[in-house]
């Protein structure tokens, strides 16, 4: 790998307020590491996220999706745009450890499916989302992407000949077969 590919940008999820504002971004390089930057006065950038707080991933589709569907929440932006491409409703807060418990007061009385990646952090984030929306949201479901895949986007990549109204519907059917989570009662 040259000098040049080891620093070079292949990704930048944009995470905006609830007017739409750009507050930061989400940058991915390869190989795959992650830096977060915000935009400047001067219409540069500064590697940090000082004293802005975070925010979930595409907040104003968030609170504009209908209520009569369910919101998926993903580990990571990658998994959102895949589900978006299929035409779902998606957010994420970023990574495994991301999750915010202030993030809950968006999901209040809605529908949403927990769909995180196969490994250790993914069911950790699981967890923490759940734990965050059961007592808030109208119903959450935690969802498991097919044996044998590592995320959604993985599942989607390795079916690259089926139609996407077919993996559409293998994410609907993901949704349909996952556990409805309770809050505790005892909080």
């Amino acid at each position: 790998m040259s000098a040049q590919d080891q620093c070079r940008i292949v990704a930048a999820y944009d995470y905006r307020d609830e007017q739409g504002r750009l507050m930061y971004q989400n940058v991915k390089f390869t190989p795959k590491t992650f830096r977060v930057r915000r935009p400047t006065p001067e219409g540069g950038w500064t590697w940090n996220r000082d004293g802005i707080m975070p925010v979930p991933y595409r907040l104003p589709e968030l609170i504009s999706a209908s209520t009569q569907d369910f919101l998926l929440v993903t580990e990571g932006e990658r998994d959102v745009e895949t589900l978006r491409a299929l035409g779902f409703s998606a957010t994420t807060s970023g990574g495994a450890d991301s999750w915010r418990t202030e993030f809950a007061r968006y999901f209040q009385g809605r529908l949403v499916c927990v769909l995180p990646d196969a490994d250790e952090a993914g069911q950790r984030y699981a967890r923490a989302v759940v734990e965050s929306l059961a007592p808030v949201a109208g119903e959450v479901r935690l969802a498991q992407v097919p044996f044998g895949y590592k995320d959604i986007s993985d599942y989607v990549e390795g079916r690259d000949a089926v139609d996407e109204g077919v993996l559409r519907a293998d994410v609907l059917g993901m949704i349909d077969a996952a556990p409805v989570i309770r809050a505790d009662p005892r909080g």
